[in-house]
């Protein structure tokens, strides 16, 4: 799968508030850009594009429209989506 591929499907995920603190607070451990929420929801998208691995981006696309899902992100990290809306990382 290639990187546009990738893109596209994270972009097609709407982001809640929830998850974009979330992700400030366990993947940059806290430091949070000091971009507004919009701004900070595209900076998240774009690296999550980087770092997701292929296979993770295909049970994304699996399995996105499910009413709740748990899946891995960046080999040590877990998404939770529900129907096609991140919601939270741990």
């Amino acid at each position: 799968m290639n990187i546009k591929d990738k893109r596209k499907e994270i972009r097609s995920l709407s982001i809640t508030n929830h998850f974009i603190n979330r992700y400030c607070e366990r993947i940059w451990r806290g430091k949070q850009k000091s971009f507004p929420i919009d701004k900070l929801s595209g900076i998240i998208q774009n690296e999550m594009t980087d770092r997701m691995l292929n296979r993770e981006v295909i049970a994304l696309k699996m399995f996105r429209h499910s009413k709740k899902i748990k899946l891995t992100f960046d080999r040590y990290n877990i998404i939770v989506i529900s129907e096609n809306t991140l919601i939270t990382i741990y």
